[in-house]
């Protein structure tokens, strides 16, 4: 087992600076190097835990050691394949496990998921996810009813772009019919929701 540090913007940082650093991630891996754990930190206090688990007995022991957490959100490994997990995940409230279920998939060196499909009582919305963590720039990529690319919104915090238009539409993808000129080109992964595990 190993722990890494990583900022809110998922880059890895030395455990010698956190007195420095107000919200950090503490991310523990298991022995094949994917998620166990990624605990939440705001001036150095534990605010929020997710679990990764692969035997739901374990959840028990879960609870008890951080018992003084009200929420607690657990994911439950269904696949790994490469540098790649996917997941069921579950809020638990009090240990009382919520209606809601997320699956999601998670790269083993960014603490947020690269897919995610929320599913409830309204049915199911689909997105993936790049991070552009050198320049703290997000892009989710949505998905109609059939899994068809539906518009890219591209999150963009520091202004690193110099435009007020962040959606980019099926018709303005390619080099020079968008702002950002993006094309799919080295974005096979984000064609089409499927598949939710990058094939590489």
């Amino acid at each position: 087992m190993s722990i890494k540090y990583f900022n809110i913007n998922s880059i890895e940082i030395d455990s010698a600076n956190l007195a420095m650093i107000n919200y950090f991630y503490k991310v523990h891996y298991d022995n094949d190097s994917y998620f166990l754990k990624i605990e939440t930190y705001e001036d150095n206090e534990l605010t929020h835990l997710d679990y990764f688990v692969k035997d739901e007995l374990l959840l028990n022991q879960v609870f008890e050691e951080y018992y003084y957490l009200d929420v607690i959100i657990i994911h439950f490994v269904k696949e790994t394949k490469g540098q790649y997990l996917m997941c069921e995940t579950f809020d638990y409230v009090n240990k009382i496990k919520s209606s809601n279920k997320r699956i999601e998939t998670y790269r083993n060196d960014i603490v947020y998921p690269i897919y995610s499909c929320v599913i409830n009582e309204f049915g199911k919305k689909e997105t993936k996810y790049y991070y552009d963590i050198k320049n703290n720039i997000e892009y989710e990529f949505d998905y109609d009813e059939n899994g068809n690319f539906k518009c890219l919104t591209i999150l963009d915090p520091l202004f690193f772009y110099d435009t007020d238009d962040y959606t980019i539409y099926p018709e303005q993808i390619g080099i020079g019919k968008n702002y950002f000129n993006f094309s799919f080109d080295k974005f096979e992964f984000y064609k089409k929701v499927n598949p939710i595990i990058p094939l590489d």
